[in-house]
């Protein structure tokens, strides 16, 4: 029989071995966060289109602060290196104008660091994106989104429920975005070695309906692997997800009558604490409100969120038949698209190593060094 002594023990052992491990991951999340791959993305995935953003919103006249919504992390170098190419500035209210961040570990030691901000949630963005009246929700629309998740997007925490609930998370980003244009910076673990049978049936479905219904895609999705059938496409999964996850993003797109564009669409390769291998996947989408022109472009369409069913929430038949025809376009490249392979790309170019981790170690503990 055991003691109460010998449960207190274990208890505590059980503690002391959980404090251990998350040391441990987050001292490999550190090194990841400076990492020349990472650094990378940054740079030529998310500051690169950013900046080409705003400076198109500054030309047609909107000169009111750009907002951003982030999921930082506790170092929150995207912000930093935003602040270093003068993208972000921080006044003397700091980032209360232009910076909302949502992170269930870090949001709190961050905005001590950098506050204060639009924003703040210590809640997963799943839970925070229903409550209607928390600060993070009611300072939609945003015009930059960085969805940068450190494990899977599209996991399987259960047979299904896990992709359900991401792909209704989006669904409302969307909806709170009123038809307002913006960017959406997506970075997520591809998560093979996760899903389970019915997860992966999911997103084969999502895959297998475009197969089947949209001509266009099909023709090119024959071309690329020589039939119909998805085993070719499912030997790489990170392939197939490169896929499937712009597929999800252009289906809710167009049901909000945005037109997307692809700006960038990367992958590199990580190895987890067990020695593991595993990719990341990077993509920046550009959403453009359909029918929407100069100033309009970066303003909501809608004065609410909308809903469906509403009158008075419709756009003309011109517009909804041009948001099915741009989404037919949009997924049917999708399977013929170039997709950056990072790691291949700084193997080529050698002194493009040095160059990054240079520059993502300048980033460290820049809120210091803020005027």
């Amino acid at each position: 029989m055991v003691s109460k002594k010998q449960q207190r023990e274990a208890v505590f052992e059980r503690e002391r071995r959980r404090q251990e491990q998350r040391a441990l991951d987050e001292l490999a999340a550190y090194g990841w966060d400076f990492h020349p791959t990472k650094q990378y993305v940054r740079r030529e995935g998310w500051v690169r289109w950013i900046q080409n953003y705003v400076e198109r919103r500054q030309a047609e006249g909107v000169n009111k602060p750009w907002t951003y919504l982030t999921l930082p992390g506790k170092n929150a170098l995207d912000i930093g290196f935003l602040c270093q190419k003068g993208l972000l500035e921080r006044g003397g209210e700091g980032f209360q104008k232009t910076v909302a961040i949502c992170d269930n570990r870090w949001a709190s030691w961050v905005e001590k660091r950098i506050g204060p901000l639009i924003a703040s949630s210590r809640k997963s963005l799943e839970k925070v994106i229903w409550q209607q009246q928390d600060p993070l929700v009611t300072n939609f629309p945003y015009d930059v989104i960085n969805l940068d998740f450190c494990g899977t997007l599209l996991q399987n925490e259960g047979p299904r429920e896990r992709i359900i609930e991401t792909i209704r998370c989006l669904e409302e980003i969307f909806e709170l975005q009123r038809g307002c244009g913006f960017l959406l910076l997506l970075t997520t673990r591809t998560g093979d070695d996760q899903f389970g049978e019915e997860a992966e049936a999911e997103l084969r479905k999502v895959l297998l309906h475009n197969v089947d219904e949209e001509d266009e895609f099909r023709v090119k999705y024959e071309a690329r692997y020589g039939s119909v059938d998805l085993i070719p496409c499912l030997e790489s999964f990170t392939e197939f997800t490169q896929i499937v996850i712009p597929k999800i993003i252009a289906r809710i797109a167009r049901d909000d009558f945005y037109l997307v564009v692809e700006r960038f669409a990367a992958k590199y390769n990580r190895v987890d604490r067990n020695g593991y291998p595993y990719d990341m996947i990077c993509h920046t989408f550009e959403l453009k409100p359909i029918g929407r022109r100069g100033k309009n472009v970066f303003e909501p369409r809608f004065p609410q969120k909308r809903r469906k069913d509403a009158l008075g929430d419709y756009v003309s038949t011109q517009t909804a038949d041009r948001a099915s025809t741009e989404y037919r376009v949009f997924i049917a490249d999708l399977v013929q698209r170039p997709i950056i392979n990072v790691d291949q790309c700084l193997a080529d170019h050698p002194g493009l190593i040095e160059e990054l981790e240079t520059e993502a170690k300048g980033l460290a503990n820049w809120w210091e060094r803020l005027e």
